[in-house]
């Protein structure tokens, strides 16, 4: 008998360990200005009733400007997280000016 649900793949999925919950506060190492993010929401997460959302490596996160620049803060962005993110709790983020391709941007609300 063939088993149902394989769908091609072979071995074992990794799983990523989640570390950065909604409700972090973490560094924020770049030349932003933006020193303290805290994490409101992660997004793509589905959840289970009264989990909290948490993000990993690559995960796209909400965030607010808690400590840094004034022009920066009380604005909702939305970063991705990167490698450095769960290794070191620092979110890696950057701006260019307007018309540049940008890479691990913040996106304004």
């Amino acid at each position: 008998m063939s088993k149902r649900g394989r769908g091609g793949s072979s071995g074992a999925k990794f799983r990523i360990s989640l570390g950065l919950p909604v409700g972090a506060v973490i560094n924020c190492a770049d030349n932003t200005g933006a020193k303290n993010l805290y994490i409101i929401s992660v997004k793509g997460i589905k959840g289970r009733l009264n989990r909290l959302p948490a993000a990993g490596v690559g995960d796209m996160v909400m965030a607010t400007v808690k400590k840094g620049k004034p022009e920066l803060r009380k604005k909702v962005l939305l970063y991705h997280s990167g490698w450095s993110t769960v290794a070191s709790s620092q979110l890696t983020c950057g701006m260019n000016p307007p018309g540049q391709p940008f890479k691990m941007n913040p996106y304004f609300y």
